[in-house]
């Protein structure tokens, strides 16, 4: 009979190392639902907090005496006592808090071997500014449902495609004047928060479902990484698009110098082009390949790592 273990999950995608966690636990899964203002213009921390708090109480105790998976930011701030009660307690830190209250300085060091966080840049981050080293990365891969994609099949060539949130701060002006300077337009689809689609270049495509993107990504010769600099948490993005994106053999293309892509982009320069580059850049089927699969090696080598580290703080 295989081990119980509490996974607990603030996330609409489903992820590998939910599968691996799976094969080998029995896993009683809570999956943490944001208030429904969080993702529109009257967004509402302390709704929000209400509704997280109402969600977490039932398991707040249970926590303290179970192996637990914890996934989600704020989920990890409200367990930070059960961690540190329990040491079999894990906490996946999948976004970086703007502001890192007393309490959250305090917690953060006491229980520094039971987190983990979604990139190597977020990693080095947590050590830098508290001293401490960190249990370590665990890349938010997501299950990819769609078939492999032909990456000869590309009927959208001169068309970028973007999935995800829809709001001016990830399509900027600047951006939007960067496109019309160029012969590429750009299509969108996901969240719209109130973001007006009547420009020049512009084509929204609709929210879908994540098969349903995953699908047409792979029409796409390439994809949009767009996050501001202006935020510790999207300078240091750890964007799950990457996986789909590649997945679907698109190059991504990548909106502002964000400190959290600069690795990728070092590393995988076939895969990777900053916007102002796309003009001169030439796509190279077999660099593309040969990059394409070291990438995801590289990313499920780490994964690997990780779940060993788990396995460890568990027996």
């Amino acid at each position: 009979m295989k081990e119980k273990l509490l996974l607990l999950k603030w996330a609409e995608s489903d992820f590998v190392f939910e599968n691996i966690l799976k094969e080998k636990y029995t896993c009683n899964e809570r999956k943490i639902a944001h208030h429904e203002s969080w993702f529109s213009s009257n967004r509402s921390v302390i709704k929000g907090c209400i509704h997280l708090a109402k969600q977490l109480l039932p398991v707040f105790f249970i926590s303290m005496f179970r192996k637990t998976f914890v996934f989600g930011t704020n989920v990890c701030r409200f367990l930070y006592i059960p961690a540190l009660i329990n040491r079999k307690v894990i906490l996946v830190f999948n976004e970086i808090p703007n502001y890192f209250s007393f309490f959250d300085k305090i917690f953060i060091r006491l229980v520094r071997k039971q987190i983990f966080v979604s990139s190597s840049a977020r990693e080095r981050y947590f050590e830098d500014k508290f001293n401490i080293k960190i249990g370590g990365v665990l890349p938010n891969i997501p299950e990819l449902k769609t078939h492999d994609a032909n990456i000869n099949n590309k009927d959208k060539k001169k068309l970028i495609v973007y999935a995800g949130l829809i709001n001016s701060k990830r399509i900027s002006e600047k951006l939007i004047n960067d496109l019309s300077k160029s012969e590429f337009k750009l299509d969108l689809l996901g969240t719209n928060l109130n973001f007006d689609f009547n420009r020049p270049g512009l084509t929204y495509l609709g929210k879908k479902t994540q098969l349903e993107a995953q699908e047409i990504q792979q029409r796409y010769r390439y994809a949009l990484l767009s996050y501001s600099t202006e935020d510790t948490n999207n300078d240091l993005c750890a964007p799950i698009k990457i996986y789909e994106y590649v997945n679907a053999k698109c190059v991504c293309v990548i909106a502002n110098k964000n400190l959290g892509l600069l690795e990728y982009i070092e590393k995988y320069p076939a895969i990777f082009v900053y916007i102002e580059n796309l003009e001169s850049y030439s796509f190279d089927e077999d660099e593309y390949q040969i990059e394409r699969e070291k990438f995801f090696n590289d990313e499920m080598a780490q994964l690997d790592n990780s779940m060993r580290k788990f396995a460890v703080l568990w027996n």
